[in-house]
């Protein structure tokens, strides 16, 4: 959707998966150059287009609707797409944006500056931009809860880079001896072998998943269990869990007909800080099954 917003009683439903969609499509479609597209927010959408006053609707069909607008002192047209999502048509906004991006340099066709595609779950996301959105893909290295702030709409942030490394264009891995990161949140196959991938930052997801879903810190986790055992942390960490929502679950505590919610994200998580990377999914994933997860909930 080419400046899109699909409306604000859709917002917390729309960017998990359809944000994945366009950026697998912008990515094949830009032979790992950076996408040449920016992403806008909805209060800039709505400040453009005066909160989409119909008087400044110039087209509409049965998909979407054109808007005039002003942005950055520029003149501005602002496609607002209707909730088609899950149509078969669910593709054309992206395949949209995706030609427009790369017909963008011709004289007669309509420049595509940017989208707006914000998410259920942003973190999720922004670690997948990171990983996919540039040549050289950028590992975070530190995603934990105390890199997360929330703006004055309750959205969380992704925030300090400053532990980032890039991975040279056209390789998977790069190697840093110099191991840095957050104790509890760090990928034990990068501290072993000072290895770093994409699947590092699906690691610290995963466990800032686990805090989220279970309410328990790494730490808590780790020493739920009432007698010491020489099982390994992984193991652990999986039979703590298990006993925490079980006890939650008898104790009523979990909202009626959120168990089986409740279990997938619990899942996901665990398979996110899998010790073998390869095992794990990518953040595109990531984003797919939290989205599915998401569309499950009564």
């Amino acid at each position: 959707m080419g400046c899109m917003d699909y409306g604000r009683a859709l917002r917390e439903k729309l960017f998990v998966e359809n944000g994945s969609i366009l950026l697998e499509k912008l990515i094949a479609s830009c032979s790992s150059r950076s996408i040449p597209i920016r992403s806008f927010s909805i209060e800039e959408l709505l400040k453009a287009t005066n909160n989409y006053d119909p008087f400044l609707r110039f087209h509409e069909n049965g998909s979407y609707q054109w808007y005039k607008g002003s942005l950055e002192g520029r003149l501005i047209s602002v496609k607002k797409y209707r909730n088609i999502l899950y149509t078969e048509e669910r593709d054309f906004p992206f395949t949209d944006m995706v030609i427009c991006a790369k017909m963008c340099a011709h004289k007669n066709v309509l420049k595509l500056i940017g989208c707006c595609l914000e998410t259920p779950s942003p973190i999720a996301h922004a670690i997948a931009y990171l990983h996919t959105a540039f040549s050289r893909p950028i590992i975070h290295r530190d995603i934990k809860p105390g890199n997360i702030f929330f703006d004055q709409r309750d959205i969380p942030k992704l925030s300090d880079f400053s532990m980032s490394i890039e991975i040279p264009e056209g390789e998977f891995e790069v190697k840093d001896d110099h191991i840095v990161g957050t104790y509890g949140f760090l990928c034990p196959f990068y501290v072993a072998t000072g290895i770093v991938t994409e699947k590092s930052d699906v690691h610290g997801f995963g466990s800032l998943l686990l805090e989220l879903v279970t309410g328990k810190t790494w730490r808590d986790l780790y020493e739920y269990s009432e007698t010491a055992s020489f099982i390994n942390f992984e193991d652990r960490i999986r039979i703590n869990i298990v006993k925490i929502v079980e006890s939650a679950i008898q104790a009523g505590e979990v909202e009626a007909g959120l168990e089986q919610q409740l279990q997938a994200s619990l899942e996901l998580a665990q398979v996110c800080i899998d010790w073998n990377p390869e095992f794990r999914p990518t953040m595109i994933d990531v984003t797919k099954e939290l989205r599915r997860i998401e569309r499950c909930i009564p």
